[in-house]
């Protein structure tokens, strides 16, 4: 899709529209699946010459995360060739939670796009009525314009300039059944201006020229981390104009720091939250990163106990749940878990270091020895340290148990009184 706006530079307020997907169009179009499209303040004031497209699979599934920006050559003169003169290119993820309104959306099981008459209809807010839309484009597609005659090997694509003006209907079609300004095209430009004529013309974006490009990110971030890993994100930047970058914090997890360009820090389990950084050139343009980081708790205990030949609940994920057995006399809790500060225990990582922080009673009948081992079956004892990690609850004493090794690292506990 081409952002057009009124047909030359500037933006266009795109908060709240549909796009809406007919797989199979019959005489009458009808939605399969709507994406509406969220309150974002990017989708505030899109620039008119954005190409945006919409993918189902994320990065890691083969297809392509959502990035706002990926390209960005509003400010820059140029032909007619693909990949070159002035538009810019956002990707979208049809799952996005940010620039996706997953409430209002509904799309099933995917998006429904293929060789059978696929039609695409886009509609805004009606202005002043609440819950009512206007067609702003479409239905476009097959059998409107081609009626037929896109394979599966093929895409169909607009054939002519983005422009306001343009339509599957204009008079100059309608009475020439061979000439379309919509049709079949054997090789996907995904991301950059159509190529058409066996690839010897392509569509001319000069009329969205900008005085200035906005800066993009050069990276996708991974968006998802396994608890106790480390994450890291170089946000580098690049400029079309090659001016000056300067990236910010907007906001972000408490466990990550920004330094040098580079976001990092080690997941807690509930460390899943937003970040934003905000790059801005030395003209003023910048270009917003947004996304969702979420922490990932895996439980593989099960899997491992397993191929150990163990029962299951010889171990448990205390990043999860804590130890779940215990004296509640020896650690202060309910569950007999041991805590930290009053709260759930949880070991942390650092490299191939594991480090276990708790209370324990201070009574000098209750006997605890500590063993660690990296496969359940060898165990080594170990010697607590005291740790000034925070402050004991009264007549508790905190202490800290290490682990090191490559793979699984395990703590074990034996009190006795």
């Amino acid at each position: 899709l081409v952002v057009v706006g009124n047909g030359s530079a500037g933006t266009t307020d795109l908060r709240g529209w549909k796009i809406e997907i007919d797989d199979g169009a019959g005489s009458k179009f009808v939605a399969d699946e709507i994406i509406v499209l969220s309150q974002d303040p990017y989708w505030e004031a899109v620039p008119n010459g954005t190409i945006l497209t919409i993918t189902e699979k994320t990065s890691a599934e083969g297809g392509l995360d959502t990035w706002i920006h990926k390209v960005n050559r509003l400010g820059q003169a140029g032909g007619s060739a693909a990949g070159d003169g002035a538009y810019a290119w956002s990707n979208i993820h049809y799952l996005d939670p940010i620039y996706i309104d997953q409430t209002a959306s509904s799309v099933g099981d995917g998006l429904g796009i293929s060789s059978n008459n696929t039609q695409i209809r886009i509609l805004k807010p009606r202005s002043g009525t609440a819950g009512q839309f206007d067609v702003v484009a479409g239905p476009v597609g097959e059998g409107v314009q081609p009626l037929s005659g896109v394979n599966n090997t093929e895409v169909l694509e607009l054939e002519v300039d983005p422009a306001p003006t343009v339509s599957p209907y204009l008079p100059d079609v309608v009475t020439d059944t061979t000439v379309f300004i919509y049709d079949d095209g054997n090789g996907s430009t995904f991301g950059s201006p159509n190529l058409f004529t066996a690839g010897t013309q392509a569509q001319n974006f000069t009329s969205y020229q900008t005085v200035n490009s906005a800066p993009t990110f050069a990276y996708s971030p991974v968006r998802s981390v396994e608890a106790g890993a480390t994450y890291f994100f170089n946000a580098s930047t690049a400029d079309a104009e090659g001016q000056g970058v300067n990236v910010e914090v907007r906001q972000i997890p408490d466990w990550l720091s920004f330094s040098n360009g580079v976001l990092s820090g080690t997941a807690p389990v509930d460390g899943t939250g937003l970040v934003e950084l905000k790059a801005t050139d030395s003209l003023g343009a910048a270009t917003t990163l947004k996304y969702q980081l979420t922490v990932l708790v895996t439980d593989e205990y099960a899997q491992y106990l397993a191929s150990k030949g163990l029962a299951a609940g010889t171990a448990f994920d205390a990043r999860v749940n804590g130890v779940q057995v215990g004296l509640m006399y020896a650690f202060g809790t309910a569950t007999g878990s041991p805590a930290n500060n009053g709260v759930v225990a949880v070991p942390t990582m650092s490299g191939n270091t594991m480090t276990y922080v708790f209370d324990v009673k201070n009574d000098s009948a209750l006997g605890v020895t500590y063993q660690t081992s990296t496969d359940l079956v060898n165990w080594s004892e170990a010697q607590p340290v005291g740790t000034n990690s925070g402050t004991s609850p009264t007549g508790f004493l905190k202490k800290q148990v290490q682990v090191s090794g490559p793979g699984k690292l395990f703590i074990k506990l034996n009190v006795t009184r």
